[in-house]
Formats: C-alpha cells, sequence, structure tokens
C-alpha cells in the first residue's frame, strides 16, 4: 500500500468535509495526476485543488491547478451517487469517463468506498505547462440535466 495514494485519499475526503470551503471547494470533482509510464500509475499527486480546500483554507480558487509535466489522469467524485457519465475536456480533446465503485487509494484495498473512480487516461504532458484548462463534467442521469451535472474546471500553471 503506498503512504502517497492513502494520504491522497484522505485529504480528497477531507475537502469534501471541511465547513469552511470556498464556493469552488464544494464541488465533490477532484483531478488526480500522475507522472506514471504506461501500465499502473506512478508517482500519483492530487492537483492541488484538495490542498487548497482543505490546507489552505478554500480562499483563492487559483488553487485548481494542473501540476506541470503530468501524463495520467484519473477523476474522483466523492459522492455517494454513481455518475452515469463524465468527460474531461482538454486542450482540444474530450476523453469520456467510466466510472467505478473507488477504493482506498485506488489500489483495489478494502471494499468499495464512497466515491468513484474513473478510469486512468494519458494526456499529453506538453499541454499541462501552458495555456489550457481542463473542464471535468459528470452526470447523474442519462440527459445530463442542469441539476445532475457538476462541473469543475482546472488550468495549468502558466
Amino acid at each position: 500500500m503506498r503512504p502517497i495514494s492513502i494520504l491522497v485519499s484522505i485529504l480528497a475526503l477531507a475537502a469534501s468535509l471541511s465547513p469552511a470551503r470556498a464556493d469552488h471547494c464544494g464541488s465533490n470533482i477532484y483531478l488526480f495526476t500522475s507522472y506514471g509510464a504506461d501500465g499502473p500509475p506512478g508517482a500519483v499527486v492530487l492537483t492541488s485543488s484538495a490542498i487548497g480546500c482543505t490546507v489552505l483554507g478554500g480562499e483563492d480558487p487559483d488553487t485548481d491547478v494542473i501540476y506541470p509535466g503530468s501524463n495520467r489522469w484519473q477523476v474522483r467524485y466523492i459522492i455517494n451517487a454513481m455518475p452515469v457519465s463524465g468527460t474531461v475536456d482538454f486542450a482540444g480533446k474530450t476523453v469520456p469517463l467510466v466510472f467505478s465503485p473507488g477504493t482506498l487509494g485506488g489500489l483495489g484495498v478494502g471494499g468499495p468506498q464512497a466515491y468513484w473512480d474513473s478510469q486512468w487516461f494519458t494526456v499529453d504532458p506538453v499541454a499541462t505547462v501552458r495555456g489550457n484548462t481542463a473542464r471535468v463534467t459528470v452526470c447523474l442521469d442519462l440527459e445530463c440535466s442542469d441539476d445532475k451535472r457538476e462541473t469543475r474546471e482546472y488550468r495549468t500553471l502558466y
């Protein structure tokens, strides 16, 4: 069991429970990034929204950033309602998301948790450096109606 994966899960869950969150911290969507090769994710890093919302107090929406150079991503939806579908729009490409019950640290350890993880997918690490925004959309019904849709945007640092 990787300690970083457990820490990431704890931060994401703590962020969802924190009472003093700004509006952007009210989102149930978290983007995980990795610098891994093909196969299992390498060093997993939670995109800084959980740290910004939990550790820094959630005052600054600019904490929703994409780590430069990451090449593999995963979306976590931290609410006990299974998403029907979802997408990530980034650098001119749309990745359809398929969700399954989350497990502790995304490692398949323990039973299902009260959150949902998408598949890991690859992104161009060059696109994560400058001038791009990732728009993550999660739908809780087939129509993706306004009241059953949640979105969150992450941006590159530069």
